[in-house]
């Protein structure tokens, strides 16, 4: 039995809604792309 890895991408909710409202530039909204280990046993 393997490991399964997805890639995610997180973004700031808040600074997303700042982002789409016009305040905020687009260039400071804070977001992670990163690897996460899913749970394959999750119900």
């Amino acid at each position: 039995m393997g490991a399964v890895h997805i890639k995610v991408k997180l973004t700031n909710a808040i600074d997303e809604g700042l982002v789409n409202r016009g305040m905020l530039a687009p260039h400071l909204l804070r977001e992670l792309e990163t690897e996460a280990l899913v749970d394959t046993g999750a119900t």
